[in-house]
């Protein structure tokens, strides 16, 4: 299997910042290897087939399908969990039903592995699985105990009638409105993040990205700024692909032409970036040279179709139901090496918050790094079926803490939101809290909330 070799993305932590907000405490997650015991086997139903045993670890259907077999057998295990008097250690329904769901070798990883596995990579590795069990999953995983496993039972169940990814769930149609901002931040002398909003009629596109600060050929800042040049210049192309959206089209139809679109938008940045390297830098690169390079996460929205498409370590966030849900897959070392775990594939070299995927499209070989005009698959996609109910949060990785405890802020500045906000009323909301708990890295947002009123200009940009 070919690697392409991490980019550093190096970012500044030069001290406390002075914005008046109280420092925050944070609760280091223990990083040893977990103890067998965790996953010790799950006693089998008395009355179940002999065959049937030791069988939780097969594929389950799609879990919003009403399967009254599925709802049968686990309610015959939660029956056994709630009657139980005491349990092994590390044996509970939540951890069983991860088991039943997710059939990889998890005793493979740490225990932060497996937070962040539950966070982030099983519901992209298994896309039949709710995004909304990932956050339920991950409170009970951190400490929390569920009140009866029958509870917890019904909990998914509940979650993935509404999940964001359930096809029949009933829903009205919604018209969007969006607000973008971006913010330097008290640590860094550059702003390497841009963010970018036009809509055509009911079809609304955002992005952001983020520059890689370490480079020798350019820098985060420049190639932020040619990402920008690169959206001016092809934004009459890109209306009148939105324009092709606007219509009623077939789900898979219009999710196939918004795929293409998103493709088209990051095939154009990719070949500017390389215009501009090779023009800076006519030369051959060296493999320890450090091309201007940016992240992107984009998104189209038209009622209530979503497609995203996501390259780096920015990333989207659906807020539904009081849950904040990660829908893009990081493309980091970290990630990398979890799934390297799960596989049994030799791991990258432990380098910190190092980014896997980036624009442009790079390789190295022994003696050369070679530019690629083609993007192939440097991004990942996402689809969600939007609601009423739904908000999305698009930003880039300055918002985002590395750490799931400290997550739990983000998603009490979501919850506290004031009501009757317009979207970029919203987004100054978010960032204005945001900076104020950590302002050592760029912040850039975009807010994707119901409309109230329409207030984007064609093509802003920030």
């Amino acid at each position: 299997m070919t690697r392409t070799l991490p980019k550093s993305r190096t970012r500044a932590n030069t001290g406390s910042h002075n914005r008046g907000s109280m420092p925050l405490e944070e609760t280091p997650l223990p990083d040893e290897t977990m103890d067998e015991s965790f996953f010790t086997p799950t006693p089998v139903p008395p009355d179940a087939p002999e065959g049937d045993r030791g069988g939780t670890r097969r594929p389950a259907p799609l879990a919003w399908i009403e399967d009254p077999d599925l709802y049968a057998e686990l309610s015959v295990y939660a029956d056994q969990f709630d009657g139980a008097v005491t349990l092994e250690p590390g044996l509970s329904f939540p951890m069983f039903c991860l088991r039943r769901f997710a059939p990889f070798p998890l005793h493979r990883l740490t225990h932060t592995q497996l937070l962040h596995f539950v966070d982030n990579l099983w519901t992209h590795l298994m896309p039949e699985i709710p995004w909304s069990w990932a956050p339920l999953f991950l409170s009970q995983l951190s400490g929390d105990t569920p009140p009866s496993a029958h509870w917890f039972l019904d909990r998914l169940v509940d979650c993935a009638r509404r999940d964001a990814r359930n096809p029949d769930a009933a829903r009205d149609p919604v018209d969007w409105n969006l607000g973008a901002s971006r913010e330097q931040g008290c640590n860094k002398n550059t702003q390497d993040d841009f963010v970018y909003v036009t809509n055509r009629s009911r079809v609304w596109f955002c992005m952001v990205s983020d520059g890689v600060s370490r480079s020798t050929i350019g820098s985060g800042e420049d190639a932020s700024l040619l990402v920008e040049q690169a959206m001016n210049s092809h934004l009459t192309r890109l209306e009148k692909e939105l324009e092709r959206l606007n219509c009623e089209l077939p789900e898979k139809v219009w999710r196939a032409r918004a795929e293409k679109t998103l493709s088209q938008v990051g095939h154009w940045i990719n070949s500017d970036l390389i215009s501009e390297i090779r023009r800076r830098h006519p030369g051959p690169i060296q493999p320890t040279d450090e091309v201007m390079s940016v992240t992107s996460t984009m998104v189209i929205v038209r009622g209530n179709w979503c497609a995203i498409a996501q390259c780096g370590d920015s990333g989207a966030f659906l807020f539904q139901d009081g849950l904040l849900m990660q829908v893009t897959q990081e493309h980091s070392v970290r990630f990398a090496n979890i799934l390297f775990s799960l596989t049994g594939q030799s791991q990258f070299p432990d380098t910190g918050n190092d980014v896997i995927r980036l624009l442009p499209n790079t390789a190295n070989t022994s003696s050369v790094q070679v530019l690629i005009p083609a993007i192939r698959n440097l991004f990942t996609f996402s689809h969600l079926n939007l609601d009423a109910r739904s908000r999305l949060l698009v930003c880039t990785d300055g918002l985002l803490s590395r750490d799931l405890p400290r997550r739990v802020l983000l998603n009490q500045i979501l919850r506290r939101i004031p009501k009757n906000l317009q979207a970029q009323e919203a987004t100054e909301w978010i960032l204005s809290r945001a900076a104020a708990q950590n302002c050592d890295d760029n912040l850039g947002l975009c807010w994707v909330a119901p409309a109230m009123a329409t207030t984007c200009k064609r093509g802003a940009a920030w």
